[in-house]
Parts: C-alpha cells; sequence; structure tokens
C-alpha cells in the first residue's frame, strides 16, 4: 500500500509560481503599454484622459465632489489623444469618469492569462480540500506533536498515536479530541497539538476495541422513562429513535432512583442490548 502524503505544500508552491507566472504576464502587458503611451507622445498633463481635477475636498475618499477642467497642455488635441489612448495611471477620478485603463492582450497573451486563471482556481480548490482532509477530526488517526502547558500528569506525551474518536470545544473554547490508541486507552490532547499521519485509516481494530469496551461496559443509550412497573423491578424506556423496551432496574444503578419523565443517559448490559434488538452479531 501507497504512502498517504498530505500535498498541500506541494500545491502551494505550484499555486505560488503560477501567481508568478501571471503576474509577469500582466506586467509584461502593462509595461508594453507604458512603452507604447510614451513613444507616441502621450500627455503627462492629463494623462491622455482630456481633463484634470481642478479642485476637490478632503472630505469624500470617492472624489464625488471634484470639479474639472480642460487639459492645460495646447499639444493635447482630440485627434492626439485617440492615437495615444489612455496611460496605465487609474485614479478615483477615473471611476467617476469612466476613464480607466485596461490591458489589452494578444489573443496568445489571452490564452495563457485564461489557462493561468484556470490553473490557479482549481489549485486553491485542491489545497482547501488537502487541507480539509488532513486536519484533525473523527476518523483520523493522529499523532501528538506538542505537550502543552498544565499538570505533567495530565499532560499527553509526545507521540502517542490513536483514532480521533471525538472533537470538542472546552468551556474556554478551546478544541479538544478524544483519542484512543492501538491498546485501548483514551487520551484528550488540544487539536493544535497533533497532526494527522492518516486521513483515511483502516479502523478496523478500533472497532473491536469498541466491541470489547461494550461487552465488558455496557451499550450506551439515551431514555426517557415513561413507566415503572407495578413491582417495581423494571423501568420502560422510551429512546431517541423511539424505540420503548422494558429494562430490569437490577441492571442499571441509574433506573433505581429514577422516576417517569426523567431522561437519562445508561449503559446496558450488552446481554440486554443484544436481547432487545439494539445490536447484531458480536
Amino acid at each position: 500500500m501507497s504512502e498517504k502524503v498530505n500535498r498541500v505544500e506541494e500545491f502551494k508552491s505550484t499555486l505560488d509560481d503560477l501567481n508568478k507566472e501571471r503576474m509577469t504576464l500582466t506586467k509584461s502587458v502593462k509595461d508594453a503599454a507604458i512603452q507604447r503611451f510614451k513613444d507616441l507622445g502621450g500627455c503627462e498633463t492629463c494623462h491622455g484622459r482630456g481633463w484634470i481635477v481642478m479642485w476637490d475636498t478632503l472630505d469624500s475618499m470617492s472624489g464625488c465632489y471634484a470639479e474639472y477642467g480642460d487639459c492645460t497642455n495646447e499639444e493635447c488635441t482630440p485627434k492626439t489623444r485617440s492615437l495615444t489612448g489612455f496611460s496605465t495611471r487609474n485614479t478615483k477620478y477615473d471611476s467617476n469618469r469612466g476613464t480607466q485603463w485596461y490591458p489589452s492582450y494578444t489573443e496568445e497573451e489571452s490564452n495563457l492569462k485564461d489557462r493561468l486563471s484556470s490553473e490557479i482556481t482549481r489549485l486553491q480548490c485542491e489545497i482547501n480540500t488537502e487541507t480539509q482532509r488532513w486536519t484533525p477530526r473523527e476518523g483520523t488517526i493522529v499523532e501528538t506533536v506538542r505537550t502543552g502547558r498544565g499538570p505533567k500528569e495530565r499532560r499527553v506525551p509526545i507521540g502517542v498515536r490513536g483514532l480521533v474518536k471525538k472533537s470538542f470545544s472546552n468551556n474556554w473554547g478551546t478544541q479538544k479530541l478524544i483519542v484512543v490508541d492501538k491498546h485501548g486507552q483514551k487520551w484528550w490532547p488540544n487539536q493544535s497539538y497533533v497532526k494527522v499521519i492518516d486521513p483515511e485509516p483502516d479502523i478496523s481494530l478500533w472497532e473491536k476495541l469498541d466491541l470489547e469496551d461494550r461487552e465488558k461496559n455496557g451499550f450506551p443509550i439515551i431514555g426517557t422513562v415513561m413507566k415503572v412497573s407495578r413491582t417495581g423491578k423494571a423501568a420502560l424506556l422510551r429512546t431517541t429513535t423511539s424505540k420503548e423496551v422494558w429494562v430490569p432496574v437490577s441492571q442499571v444503578s441509574e433506573l433505581k432512583t429514577a422516576s417517569p419523565g426523567q431522561t437519562l443517559s445508561i449503559l446496558l448490559p450488552w446481554w440486554i442490548a443484544k436481547d432487545k434488538g439494539f445490536v447484531t452479531g458480536g
């Protein structure tokens, strides 16, 4: 079986190269336009717009109160401006006047730009997918790479590997994990203290551990006490799936003091869970 590799950094490196190539293309087109404007004697007073700003107020960031006048360069005429076009300088006033400069690409340059943009978009999606894939979550195998702070006896040692059974936030908003190692021992590391080493593992070992644990300690259910038998020796429970079962009070200590209407989280003995149809096989 081939080794599973986190390719996020590989994708990011390729993305950087593509962004640089697109920036180089954009700069090349802009530099060519600047040189063309200069070679054709473009007006440096109005930058090919035919108008200049006569007055503006600092009260508006958009320049919507500005007042304009004709270009003061006598050699700047509608005819010369039609030859040179706009300079590449865009300002907030161009947005107001509809005189923004836009790059003009050849067919070859346009095709290259479209290809680069498409590849960049695809890689960004790949990075998001790969990042999510290698983020600690339920069902992944993780390894602790930091111990954190707090009492030493409560720290999870570096190098502990196991299956993430649950991800949750504690009372302080810290994202925590419940991790079960291959021996069945549970650990509670911070999510930021672990790294994923297998995003899609074979969990048959942990399924076996779960079965052994349930056979030993019971099957967890949440149920509401509907009524108690006249003798007080059994209680009728309705589970969250609307399944109703009679459970011997002697087998579940929480039922000894329970009253109708009370909702409990309990562990059914394995033989009862099987007999009542909560599990099959095993």
